[in-house]
């Protein structure tokens, strides 16, 4: 008896048909779905999770109650884009620089530094403190830090219009006399990274990636 000629009794009926197309097209998601995992780097003693590679660096700092595998949803897609995103764990503007040092020694050529709510203040203080760590910032729902001190490089504000946290915002923005700063108050009232958890989270990426490719 030849079995590799042995028929699948179930294979015309549709329900067969249609669990093999299923598991076609999810073999092919897969393939397509750029990187799963990030791989944990230690630059300067500081743990920082690294997606992709590019010219394009950004580096991102949390907010308080979150962590640096909480951006792996952006960081995938602007992996995917071609940027190398690195995410910091500790929530100092040492760590940040350090995060920055590393992505530029992996060979990116230009290096935004996104911060929000909390994590604004360690990348605040790590630009104003030296002007080679960014070439842009952008500060989500920033909540601390010395705007006034980035006077070399351009900043990107983005907060929610109705978040608590909107007037100081504002305030901080109008108190940053000579930098170079635009502040963009999006729809809704989620404040930091809670912004990705609503409608506006698209846009926020998309803001990122352009800026950081400006």
């Amino acid at each position: 008896m030849n079995l590799g000629s042995r028929r699948n009794p179930n294979a015309s009926s549709p329900l067969y048909l249609v669990l093999v197309a299923v598991s076609v097209l999810g073999c092919s998601r897969g393939h397509e779905s750029g990187p799963t995992t990030a791989e944990t780097v230690t630059p300067g003693g500081s743990t920082v999770l690294v997606w992709g590679n590019g010219r394009q660096g950004v580096v991102l700092a949390h907010g308080a109650s979150y962590d640096a595998a909480s951006w792996e949803d952006q960081a995938r897609v602007m992996a995917d884009q071609g940027i190398a995103v690195a995410a910091v764990e500790e929530l100092s503007a040492a760590a940040v620089a350090d995060a920055a040092g590393f992505l530029r020694a992996e060979g990116s050529t230009k290096v935004t530094l996104v911060g929000s709510s909390a994590g604004a203040a360690s990348v605040i203080e790590a630009a104003g403190s030296d002007p080679a760590v960014a070439d842009g910032l952008v500060l989500l729902s920033p909540a601390g830090g010395d705007l006034g001190s980035v006077d070399s490089v351009p900043v990107l504000v983005l907060y929610s219009q109705d978040e608590s946290y909107a007037d100081g915002v504002e305030s901080m923005v109008a108190a940053a006399s000579g930098v170079d700063v635009e502040a963009r108050a999006l729809p809704g009232d989620r404040h930091g990274q809670g912004i990705f958890n609503g409608d506006q989270a698209d846009a926020v990426v998309d803001a990122i990636v352009e800026y950081a490719g400006r």
